[in-house]
C-alpha cells in the first residue's frame, strides 16, 4: 500500500438505481484494500463514510487522523498503509475492531497490538508459546515497558509460554480468561510482584492450589475467578491474604460456602464483590459481608438462599451504593418481600437496585425505597406483583428515579 501515488478513488455501493455511465477502470487491489481500510476505520469510529470521495493517500491519512481526539503525535509524517500509520490508527480502536482489522490485511494478522504499553493479544487461538516469545522479545528490543497483558481466549498458551512472562518486571495487568491454565502455571504468575489487576474468569483448570501461589500477589487489587468451578473455601483461605484486594469476582463459583466467605472479612478494602450464582450461601453468609464496611457494590443474583432474615445484616454497610437482588428466590416459595425492603430503605448511599425476579414484593414494598435519596436506577423485571399504581407513586416521590423492567404484571399505563 505505501507504493500507492496519485489519487485514491474509494466508492461505497449505493442502494438505489443509478444512470448507465461510462465504464470505470477496476481500483487495483492496493486501492481495494485501502478503501476497506478506511471504510472500516470510520465504522469502528461511529462516524459512516460518504458514499464516494477521493483523495491522496497522506491526505486521506491526515483527515482520518484529524478527526480522532486527541490526534496522533505524528500525524504529519503518516503514509497510508505504513507501519508507522497501522500503528497509531490501531492506538485508537478497541480488541473487537482491531481483530476485524487484521483480516484486512495479511500483515495485521501477526501484528503485536501495542498500545500505551498494553499488548492485546485477545482472540488467538493458536497463537503458540513460541509466538509469545517472539513477541515479547520484539517488544523488548524496540524499548516497549509493558505493563498490561491480554491473553484472553489464547487456549494454546501453557506452561511453557507464561514462564516468559515472568521477565517483564513492571507488569500490573494480566488477563488469562478463557484459557486452559491450569494450577501449574499460576506459580509463574507468583513470580510477578508488581501484579495488581488479575483475570482468571472461566479458567476452570484452577483448584485452590493455584490460589496458594496468587496469595504471594501481596499488591493484587483486582481479581477475577468467574466460572472456576473447583475453587472451594479452601481457596477463599489463600485469598484471605491479599489485604490490598478491592475487587473480587466470585460468581458461579457454586462450590462456596458461608464458612468460605468468612475467610473475606479479613479483606479490609474490599469495596466490589459479586456472588451471582453461588448457590450454597444462604443468610449466614450476609452476616459474614456485614463487616465490610468499605463495600460498595454486591452482587447476590440468583443467590436462592438468601431471604429477608439476611437483608437485615445489610444495613451495616454504610457505602453500598449497588445491589443485585434479581431471582433470589427458592422455589416454589420466594424469599425477598417487602419486609427485606423496609431493611434496604436504611441504606441511604443505595443508587442502583436490582430486584427482578422477586414475585412477591408488592407496591407497600415498593412505598418503602421512596426514603432513598440517591436511588437512580431500578429494576423491576418479573416483579409480578407490582402494580402501575406503585410504580407511579414511587415515580413521584423520587423523580430522578429510572425504573425498567419487562414482562411485569403491571398494566400498559406502566412506565414500563
Amino acid at each position: 500500500m505505501s507504493s500507492l501515488s496519485g489519487l485514491v478513488t474509494i466508492t461505497l455501493q449505493q442502494q438505489a438505481p443509478v444512470e448507465q455511465q461510462a465504464p470505470v477502470p477496476a481500483p487495483s487491489p492496493a486501492a481495494q484494500r485501502a478503501s476497506m481500510l478506511v471504510s472500516s476505520l470510520l465504522l469502528s469510529l461511529n462516524s459512516p463514510p460518504p458514499s464516494s470521495f477521493s483523495a491522496s493517500p497522506s491526505d486521506l491519512a491526515s483527515s482520518l487522523l484529524l478527526s480522532l481526539n486527541p490526534p496522533p503525535s505524528s500525524s504529519s509524517s503518516l503514509v497510508l498503509g505504513s507501519d508507522v500509520f497501522n500503528h497509531e490508527i490501531l492506538s485508537y480502536l478497541d480488541s473487537r475492531d482491531k481483530v476485524n482489522l487484521r483480516q484486512v490485511k495479511r500483515a495485521w494478522s501477526t501484528l503485536p497490538l501495542v498500545n500505551k504499553n498494553c499488548l492485546d493479544l485477545s482472540g488467538r487461538s493458536n497463537l503458540s508459546d513460541d509466538d509469545l516469545k517472539d513477541i515479547l522479545d520484539k517488544a523488548s528490543a524496540s524499548g516497549a515497558r509493558i505493563t498490561s497483558i491480554n491473553l484472553s481466549r489464547c487456549t494454546e498458551i501453557t506452561n511453557t509460554g507464561l514462564a516468559h512472562l515472568v521477565t517483564l518486571s513492571s507488569l500490573s495487568s494480566l488477563n488469562l480468561s478463557c484459557t486452559d491454565i491450569t494450577d501449574a502455571e499460576l506459580a509463574h504468575l507468583s513470580k510477578l510482584t508488581l501484579l495488581s489487576s488479575l483475570n482468571l474468569s472461566e479458567c476452570q483448570n484452577i483448584t485452590d492450589a493455584g490460589l496458594d501461589d496468587l496469595s504471594k500477589l501481596t499488591l493484587l487489587s483486582s481479581l477475577n475467578l468467574r466460572k472456576c468451578f473447583d475453587i472451594t473455601d479452601a481457596g477463599l483461605a489463600h485469598l484471605a491474604k491479599l489485604t490490598l484486594l478491592s475487587s473480587l469476582d466470585l460468581s458461579v463459583c457454586y462450590k462456596i460456602t458461608n464458612a468460605g466467605l468468612a475467610h473475606l472479612v479479613t479483606l479490609p478494602l474490599l469495596s466490589s464483590l459479586n456472588l451471582n450464582g453461588c448457590l450454597a450461601i444462604t443468610d449466614a453468609s450476609l452476616a459474614h459481608l456485614s463487616k465490610l464496611t468499605l463495600l460498595s457494590s454486591l452482587n447476590l443474583s440468583e443467590c436462592w438462599n438468601i431471604t429477608d432474615a439476611g437483608l437485615t445484616y445489610l444495613v451495616t454497610l454504610p457505602l453500598l451504593s449497588l445491589l443485585d437482588l434479581s431471582w433470589c428466590r427458592s422455589f416454589p416459595d420466594g424469599s425477598i418481600t417487602d419486609a427485606g425492603l423496609d431493611d434496604l430503605s436504611k441504606l441511604k448511599s443505595l443508587s442502583s437496585l436490582n430486584l427482578s425476579g422477586n414475585f412477591d414484593i408488592t407496591d407497600a414494598g415498593l412505598a418503602s425505597l421512596a426514603t432513598l435519596p440517591l436511588l437512580s436506577l431500578l429494576d423491576l423485571s418479573w416483579c409480578k406483583s407490582i402494580t402501575a399504581a406503585g410504580i407511579a407513586s414511587l415515580a413521584t416521590t423520587l423523580p430522578s428515579l429510572r425504573i425498567t423492567g419487562k414482562l411485569c404484571h403491571a398494566t400498559a399505563k406502566s412506565p414500563f
